[in-house]
């Protein structure tokens, strides 16, 4: 298979990347219009909060899949939306004595855009597709190829075939949607779910900012609720290109039986993956808009 999509996906990965870390770091320095608006101090405790989650979530993340553990890509969205809500709690927005309430009633629709809950609804029926392809076919038995890493049991695929020659051939495909994989990240995806549901649930019962309904505290309403939806948009798309580049290769190498069906399954999570993991960079690289109090 060509190496150009690796390639590409590969690009885009680093592109996304970079964005969250630039975006992050640039959070961290307030533009002077920020210091010198009358809440500068719940708009700065804001980007700094959405900041350190990310940065956070990007070490962790990288810790996790770089010491051996791809299930761990699933602390992105744990990591980033624990520090979120934790910034939350301490925002001057809930501290200051100028907080009123508001008599309106808010929704968390309100403040997600459409596209962002698309997006995860297919990033997490692409997690299902992949696992309802790759839990059958997933080996029951530890591997251990000669010069080749061990894979336990549960992580990965054995494709076996035979060769002109009569010689048995024989290859393993891994990280693979088998239950090593599946069961950590749909822990984790719970565990974000049940975090995203309490950061949005914050939005809406917050009581007001400043000393009458304004267009500041609906800002910082819609600022929390993208950055929930941006971390987990992007945690719940990175396991996907990691089980779907081996969906594709077991697809087109004629050990793994040239199963097409199971390589379009992955390439589509790929896609989607891609998009999501876009969406979710541009919310969490997003400031909050200059508005008056």
């Amino acid at each position: 298979m060509s190496p150009l999509p690796y390639i590409a996906l590969l690009l885009v990965l680093t592109a996304v990347f970079l964005t969250l870390v630039i975006s992050a770091l640039r959070a961290t320095c307030p533009r002077p219009a920020a210091q010198a608006h009358p809440l500068s101090a719940i708009i700065r405790h804001s980007t700094r909060t959405r900041a350190a989650s990310v940065l956070f979530a990007l070490a962790a993340t990288a810790a996790a899949y770089l010491s051996g553990h791809p299930e761990g890509v699933a602390l992105f969205g744990i990591v980033g939306l624990a520090i979120l809500l934790l910034g939350e709690r301490r925002s001057p927005a809930v501290m200051a004595p100028e907080r009123t309430a508001s008599l309106a009633r808010r929704r968390i629709v309100d403040y997600l855009p459409a596209t962002g809950l698309v997006l995860l609804l297919l990033a997490v029926l692409s997690l299902a597709a992949d696992a309802a392809v790759g839990l059958p076919v997933t080996a029951a038995e530890p591997w251990h190829a000669p010069g080749g890493p061990a894979l336990p049991a549960g992580s990965y695929f054995l494709g076996v075939s035979t060769a002109s020659t009569g010689e048995a051939i024989s290859s393993a495909y891994a990280p693979w949607p088998g239950p090593r994989m599946l069961v950590p990240l749909a822990a984790g995806l719970i565990i974000q779910l049940t975090a995203s549901l309490l950061a949005l649930r914050r939005v809406a019962t917050r009581g007001q900012v400043g000393s009458r309904p304004g267009p500041l505290d609906q800002e910082l309403r819609r600022y929390l609720a993208e950055g929930a939806l941006g971390l987990l948009l992007v945690s719940a798309a990175l396991p996907l290109p990691l089980l779907g580049v081996p969906m594709i290769e077991a697809a087109t190498w004629e050990a793994a039986g040239w199963d097409y069906g199971r390589g379009t399954i992955g390439g589509v999570g790929i896609v989607v993956a891609v998009a999501s993991m876009v969406y979710g960079a541009v919310l969490l690289a997003r400031s909050p808009r200059q508005v008056s109090a």
